[in-house]
C-alpha cells in the first residue's frame, strides 16, 4: 500500500472531495475548469483531429454559456444574501415593536384582559394554583407596608 493511500490522499481525487450524499458531484466552477483545460488542449491539436472540429466548436459555446450562467448565479446569490440581511433586520425591528406594543396594551388593559385577544395577544396566566389545604390570599390584598430606611450618613465636613 502506498503512502498516499495510507493517508487517504489519492493523486487522482479532487482536493476538496464531496462527502456524504454529495459524493461524486462537483461544482460548476470545477467542471468549467476541467472543460476549459480539455478545450485548450483539443484546440491545439485540431489539425491532427479534424473530425473533432464541430464538437470542439459546440463545446466552446457550452463553456461560454456555462461561464455566463455562473456569473449570473453569483449575482443572484449576492442579491439573495442582501435580501436575507434586510429580512433579518425587518424581523428584529418588527419583533421589537410587537413586543413594545404588546406590553403597552397589557399595561393599559391589564395583563388578564379578554380584550388582548383582539390584538393577537395572549392573556396572562391566572397565577400559581393553591395547594390543597392551604388558604388562598384574597385577590385584592395590598402588600405589607415597607419601613422607610435611613440613607447612609453623608460624611460631615469635619471628616473630609
Amino acid at each position: 500500500m502506498s503512502t498516499a493511500a495510507k493517508q487517504g490522499t489519492d493523486p487522482k481525487s479532487p482536493v476538496n472531495a464531496a462527502k456524504g450524499n454529495l459524493q461524486g458531484q462537483t461544482t460548476l466552477a470545477a467542471k468549467i475548469d476541467r472543460w476549459q483545460h480539455m478545450n485548450t488542449n483539443v484546440q491545439a491539436q485540431l489539425q491532427e483531429f479534424p473530425q473533432l472540429k464541430d464538437f470542439q466548436a459546440k463545446f466552446q459555446q457550452i463553456i461560454a454559456d456555462a461561464n455566463a450562467l455562473r456569473s449570473e448565479m453569483m449575482v443572484i446569490e449576492a442579491s439573495a444574501l442582501d435580501a436575507t440581511v434586510r429580512r433579518n433586520a425587518l424581523i428584529r425591528a418588527g419583533d421589537d415593536l410587537f413586543s413594545r406594543l404588546g406590553h403597552g396594551l397589557k399595561s393599559a388593559l391589564g395583563s388578564k384582559s379578554a380584550l388582548l385577544a383582539k390584538y393577537g395577544l395572549k392573556r396572562g396566566k391566572p397565577g400559581p394554583k393553591a395547594k390543597p389545604g392551604q388558604p388562598t390570599p384574597p385577590p385584592d390584598s395590598t402588600p405589607p407596608p415597607v419601613a422607610a430606611q435611613e440613607s447612609p450618613a453623608a460624611p460631615s465636613s469635619a471628616e473630609k
